[in-house]
């Protein structure tokens, strides 16, 4: 692994957490959205932005306890070693909504409310991996190309 980092950097951590969060995102939306008729369901969502920036913020090794139990927890699991590993991705509470929340059916989930936010979870994800895509495509270069 110290390999990888020093030659990848900490850019290519930060990209697969980014990609990580925005998955857990994703699974919580989409809970909220098969739950939203359920009385006295909370709405659960993942701050994604303060999550990042926790992840910029404190170093991998010191969450990974927290991380993995947190992967264990949800239904993703790494089926191979190409894909992201959520056990490293820095540790991003759901939270459940306040009492603010606009009242349906006896829960607290607004259907517009959810599809919008996955349209921007969707967004978020898409900027991250073209970010990481022109990253990787650049390392790919230099080492081709040798400029």
């Amino acid at each position: 692994m110290e390999i990888l980092k020093a030659l990848f950097g900490d850019r290519a951590d930060l990209y697969e957490q980014a990609l990580g969060l925005a998955a857990r995102r994703q699974q919580a939306l989409t809970a909220n959205l098969a739950n939203v008729n359920t009385p006295g369901y909370q709405r659960r969502d993942v701050d994604f932005r303060v999550a990042l920036e926790d992840a910029e913020s404190a170093p991998l090794r010191a969450r990974a306890p927290e991380a993995s139990r947190i992967a264990r927890a949800s239904s993703f699991r790494r089926t191979s070693p190409r894909h992201i590993d959520l056990g490293a991705v820095p540790r991003a509470a759901l939270k459940a909504s306040g009492a603010n929340a606009v009242e349906t059916e006896g829960g607290d989930v607004n259907m517009e409310q959810e599809v919008t936010a996955l349209a921007e979870t969707q967004l978020q994800h898409d900027a991250v991996a073209m970010m990481a895509r022109r990253y990787f495509q650049g390392l790919k270069s230099v080492i081709r190309e040798g400029r």
